[in-house]
């Protein structure tokens, strides 16, 4: 079974199909915008721009780098024996 077109034949469905593919074409361009809106979004959702990246207060002169200073501890409590006399030794505690 040979199916060729003719010529007439292959010209019609050329011609369908262009006109298909153009009135496809001129219905997506009223969904084009908003998939170029999502696109974009998307794309900056997944490749956020480097600026974003560091907070107003940051420099880029390397001081971020340096190491935070340790929290200061703080020494227990003691009491140190004075040289002034003991009057009342019973009524005051050795402690503030």
């Amino acid at each position: 079974m040979n199916r060729r077109f003719s010529w007439p034949q292959l010209i019609f469905i050329t011609i369908i199909g262009v006109l298909l593919l153009i009135g496809f074409v001129a219905s997506m361009s009223k969904f084009l915008i908003p998939i170029v809106v999502f696109g974009l979004i998307f794309l900056l959702y997944k490749f956020p721009p480097n600026t974003w990246k560091f907070r107003a207060n940051q420099t880029t002169s390397g001081a971020s780098n340096r190491k935070k200073k340790a929290p200061v501890r703080k020494a227990k409590f003691r009491v140190i024996q004075g040289s002034k006399p003991d009057d009342d030794n019973e009524d005051k505690p050795r402690y503030h």
